[in-house]
């Protein structure tokens, strides 16, 4: 009997030695549709976008994985992450479903001057077309940049899209002096902001020469990520600027369901939900019509997915832990509860607040005193009395009260 008690207690103990790896493996993150790829190189892919037919919620959502091309990375070469199908020439760099944005690489437009003053070679993709994706670039991510010494660039739509804005840059006699790296004032470079909801844009030139070719050969506009650029006078003696960018700029799209129903509340209005967790709701877009799935308060992971949105473990979350430092913390389903351990009391909720000790009952110094004249009396008793075990749990007692 022995020998099986020993052995339940042996499996007990394995059992619970591998119930963290259980748990930790049941509440993984997922990010992808079951039997697709989450990855390609080292950009994650997670739905509604996907690389294979049935792995995107629909088209406008399609990845292509080109391992047949690459791109470079800091730590050497990644298969290319393009837009839409394979012929895209549009290079994705990252896809944030919390925000809704996804970055990519866009080409430079630009435009060189020979010794005639003449335009020697420019790009031929100095536009970019999102109609008809659920795409639009971003107004709050994006600046049109402007660089050059006698520059005039227009960014400008069509359509629906008809639109028009620009910014020139000159550069002074005194160049070197007047022009500080980093600022992009107007000597050297401008730049200048775009509407909202713009799924169409291309770039066009306000002068067709450049005076100024001998110390500035090559011009360049670009909508690019608003904090990416710091201005550089070297960009305009030089083909640095060209060279350091060969593979484009980053630009910031902005996604969301388009065209499916609406959003009322935190609430789908759609016979094709895109918001499949149990625990998710959509909001609004920020840019242009449609709407983006969010988990709920309490919960993370992909809400596009059917329960994508799995609890999040506030107590071991240090920015999340709601409890002061010495409360105890109870992770509950979307919720966190705190209390003060037992002994103590207080506001176990906020990071100011503390438990603090109880007020004894029967304070130590009287217990003392009470002791004491318990025992002078006892000893006395126990000379006139010879039961020794009966003084035993009588010391016992007092011993106990004492503490």
């Amino acid at each position: 009997m022995g020998c099986v008690r020993q052995l339940q207690c042996y499996v007990f103990l394995i059992v619970i030695s591998l119930l963290p790896a259980a748990l930790a493996e049941s509440t993984t993150l997922k990010l992808s549709l079951p039997g697709c790829p989450d990855k390609c190189g080292n950009v994650t892919i997670p739905y509604p976008f996907g690389t294979r037919p049935g792995c995107y919620r629909d088209d406008g959502f399609q990845i292509t994985c080109n391992e047949s091309t690459s791109t470079s990375t800091g730590t050497g070469t990644a298969p290319k992450v393009l837009l839409g199908t394979n012929s895209s020439n549009i290079e994705v760099i990252d896809i944030n479903i919390t925000s809704g944005e996804t970055r990519v690489y866009k080409f430079i437009a630009f435009r060189c001057y020979n010794m005639s003053d003449q335009v020697e070679f420019n790009n031929t993709r100095a536009s970019m077309d999102l109609t008809n994706r659920p795409f639009v670039f971003s107004h709050k991510r994006n600046k049109f940049t402007v660089i050059g010494c006698y520059n005039l660039a227009y960014i400008v739509g069509q359509g629906e899209d008809s639109y028009q804005s620009g910014c020139a840059s000159f550069c002074d006699n005194n160049l070197m002096n007047s022009t500080t790296d980093g600022s992009c004032n107007g000597l050297g470079c401008c730049q200048t902001s775009i509407r909202s909801a713009l799924h169409y844009y291309e770039v066009q030139w306000g002068f067709k020469n450049n005076p100024d070719w001998h110390f500035n050969p090559c011009i360049y506009a670009v909508l690019a990520e608003e904090d990416w650029y710091k201005f550089q006078v070297q960009d305009l003696t030089q083909f640095d600027f060209f060279k350091r960018n060969k593979n484009g700029v980053p630009m910031v799209l902005d996604w969301a369901i388009r065209n499916n129903g609406q959003c009322q509340n935190g609430v789908e209005k759609s016979t094709n939900r895109a918001c499949l967790s149990n625990h998710s709701i959509c909001n609004n877009a920020s840019n242009g019509e449609g709407y983006l799935c969010q988990c709920m308060q309490g919960y993370q992971g992909n809400p596009y997915l059917p329960n994508g949105c799995i609890d999040i473990d506030e107590c071991i979350t240090r920015d999340k832990n709601p409890c002061s430092q010495n409360a105890i913390c109870v992770n509950t389903d979307g919720n966190v509860t705190c209390f003060c351990p037992k002994g103590t009391h207080g506001n176990p909720y906020t990071k100011d607040g503390t438990c603090i000790k109880d007020p004894e009952k029967f304070p130590y110094p009287a217990r003392v005193a009470i002791c004491k004249s318990f025992f002078l009396y006892v000893f006395k008793l126990k000379i006139r009395c010879k039961n020794a075990q009966y003084f035993f749990h009588i010391y016992l007692f007092l011993f106990n009260f004492l503490l």
